[in-house]
Formats: structure tokens, C-alpha cells, sequence
């Protein structure tokens, strides 16, 4: 499965205007996207990190390196981040 296949089947429903995670261990940065694309681009590009996708989108009202974000969804009430 391409990352992009995953990333579609996950969030094929999600609204234009939020925000899906890809974090990654190495920096631990938050990489966020609206563009699901452009998410899996991000990954594809990003082979032999760590990467972990978020369960629930978002809108960011932070920054890259903070957990200050107001959840959007009721996905976000799974625990721990799911690896890519």
C-alpha cells in the first residue's frame, strides 16, 4: 500500500479546511497538511524517519513543536499516534 492509498482510505472524508499530522520521532516536529497529497508526498520523502500519522484532525493554533491544538474530532480520543 502506497502512502497515499493510506492516507486516502484514512482521511477520504476529512474537511477541506482541516488539518491532518505527520510527526515525526527523529525532530519531533508536527508536519501538518490539508492537502492529503501533499501529506503523502511528505512521507514518501521522508523514507527512513520516523513517521507517525495523527488520528484525529485538527486545527492548528500552534506551533511545530507544541501540543497546543483544539481537536476537531472525536478520533483524536484514541491514544498514541499510529505508525506510517
Amino acid at each position: 500500500m502506497t502512502p497515499l492509498t493510506f492516507l486516502n482510505l484514512l482521511w477520504q472524508f476529512k474537511p477541506e479546511e482541516l488539518y491532518v499530522l505527520i510527526w515525526t520521532l527523529q525532530d519531533k516536529y508536527s508536519h501538518w497538511y490539508r492537502d492529503v497529497a501533499a501529506a503523502a508526498e511528505f512521507v514518501l520523502e521522508a523514507r527512513g524517519l520516523d513517521l507517525y500519522v495523527g488520528v484525529g484532525c485538527r486545527e492548528p493554533t500552534a506551533g511545530r513543536r507544541t501540543a497546543a491544538f483544539r481537536t476537531t474530532s472525536p478520533a483524536s480520543a484514541v491514544s498514541g499516534p499510529t505508525s506510517i
